[in-house]
């Protein structure tokens, strides 16, 4: 412990917490942690949401439902699938995701041949990724 003889002045405990004070919250306090969303969180989520909505258009539209509940089960599947149309997947399980939309607007039939449109080269391929994704979901 320093003395009174020491050549350096030794501040009291007062003005070491006033110091401190002016110095800003950040000294006093622990900082704060945030836990980053997963990747594709918002897709996952619209994932559910077009799961959900699909699955009660299906229930409804076989058990011959009220025409408005069943066009407000149409509408919000087809409001999901297109939010999922709009975001970027950075992951497996966004694409799948993305794979299931798909599906959607084609009401669940497989992807045969000639269901993109015209059957060239790319459209083939893509049909194809399509359908690889659907089989591993």
């Amino acid at each position: 412990m320093a003395s009174a003889s020491d050549s350096t002045p030794v501040p009291s405990r007062r003005a070491f917490l006033a110091h401190a004070a002016l110095s800003g919250v950040a000294a006093t306090r622990p900082p704060i942690f945030t836990v980053p969303e997963p990747p594709d969180a918002d897709l996952i989520t619209l994932g559910a949401d077009l799961t959900a909505a699909w699955t009660r258009f299906s229930e409804l539209e076989s058990a011959d439902g009220e025409a408005p509940a069943v066009d407000a089960a149409y509408a919000d599947a087809s409001a999901a699938a297109k939010a999922i149309a709009a975001l970027r997947a950075t992951t497996l399980a966004g694409l799948l995701i993305k794979a299931r939309a798909i599906a959607w607007y084609h009401l669940g039939e497989t992807l045969g041949e000639g269901s993109l449109g015209d059957e060239t080269s790319d459209v083939r391929l893509a049909r194809t990724i399509v359908g690889d994704l659907l089989a591993m979901a």
